[in-house]
């Protein structure tokens, strides 16, 4: 590497000057140690065997835990075992790599740092081995009966099937990501199951007949899926719709609860509301201080009604009562298709006036001094 980095990039330079750094060769060398001793006789063990089922794992695992149990008293044999976690012999002689990691000279201080990196490294995989497997170390699957093991000896031990196909989705998306879920997951499975192979297998007759049929069979299931999907898209906006106005009439109960603080125990407007616009904070704290300014004002108000529409009233204001505990206004309200004349007058509480104005469901047409 040093010969490499003669007349090399910056990058090699930072390497060597990484691996020159006694703290980084010492965490190196226990992840190295854990690699010979933990993780690469569990990739063995339980990836690699075809021998044995998926619940068929506990006594490994307990054998396994154990060991890294025993480990965990004192770290520092991991440079001395000479048996990985499992029981299986480790190669101390001809094995390049665990020569390389067992005979690394340290001294006494670089000792007590290594050991403190593999106690936490243990820790951690016992941890996260007993959280994962507690399934297969003391729960329901811990003690089986042999009938129940002959009933589940098809499941594998690990998940690589189930990574290998989420892969291939994930790489079709990648490569066509304006294609449909039904595509990706007729490819994948074509892949999985190795279709191609099978149907090159047959006649060419029955070559024929197989695609015609599939043909067929796939759009009766484009038509299914097409029919499903528009009617989850309908169930979703009828669930949005129907969330809408809860979270809106939460919103509005806390804009009046501080609309209330301002009126009622003097509250600085721009700290309870500091969100406001300019103009918002004026209008508001206008109408606050002198109610009345609000006689005679005409109004655009969207209402919500209870079959989910808004519909748009004009309005005016035609009379203002500050007394009693409620402030009120009595507002003429019409619609497009009628007059003033023909509106019909409601008596609305102004702070549920000013809630709808911040929130931006009323304007007022013709505030004075704006």
């Amino acid at each position: 590497l040093e010969t490499m980095c003669r007349n090399s990039t910056t990058l090699h330079l930072a390497l060597l000057n990484d691996l020159k750094n006694k703290h980084i060769l010492l965490q190196l060398q226990a992840l190295g140690l854990l690699g010979k001793v933990v993780t690469g006789p569990w990739m063995q063990q339980l990836y690699d065997c075809s021998t044995i089922t998926n619940l068929e794992v506990t006594p490994y695992i307990n054998t396994c835990l154990n060991n890294l149990k025993k480990l965990t008293t004192l770290p520092l044999l991991m440079l001395e075992v000479s048996e990985d976690v499992f029981g299986a012999t480790l190669d101390r002689e001809t094995d390049d790599v665990m020569c390389s990691l067992i005979k690394h000279e340290c001294n006494e201080s670089e000792k007590d740092i290594l050991n403190d990196i593999l106690s936490r490294l243990l820790a951690g995989m016992i941890l996260v081995i007993e959280k994962q497997l507690n399934e297969y170390i003391q729960g329901s699957l811990s003690n089986l009966s042999p009938s129940k093991i002959v009933q589940t000896c098809s499941a594998p031990v690990h998940n690589m099937f189930a990574e290998q196909t989420l892969g291939l989705a994930d790489h079709y998306l990648r490569r066509a990501r304006n294609c449909t879920i039904g595509f990706i997951d007729g490819k994948v499975k074509s892949r999985k199951n190795d279709s191609l192979t099978w149907l090159v297998s047959k006649p060419s007759d029955e070559q024929k007949s197989i695609i015609v049929f599939s043909i067929a069979e796939a759009k009766k299931k484009r038509t299914h899926l097409a029919k499903r999907q528009d009617s989850i898209s309908k169930i979703q906006d009828q669930i949005a719709t129907e969330k809408r106005p809860k979270k809106d009439s939460s919103y509005r109960r806390k804009l009046e609860k501080k609309l209330n603080l301002v009126l009622n125990n003097n509250a600085d407007l721009s700290a309870v509301l500091p969100e406001l616009s300019i103009e918002q904070t004026e209008i508001v704290r206008t109408v606050l201080s002198n109610m009345s300014v609000l006689n005679g004002l005409y109004i655009e108000h969207l209402w919500f009604t209870e079959q989910m529409q808004n519909i748009l009233y004009h309005g005016h204001i035609i009379s203002v009562k500050t007394t009693g505990k409620v402030p009120k206004a009595t507002i003429c309200y019409w619609t497009n298709e009628a007059t003033e004349e023909e509106g019909e007058d409601e008596k609305i509480c102004i702070l549920h006036l000013l809630t709808d104005y911040i929130a931006g469901d009323m304007v007022f047409v013709d505030f004075p001094n704006l």
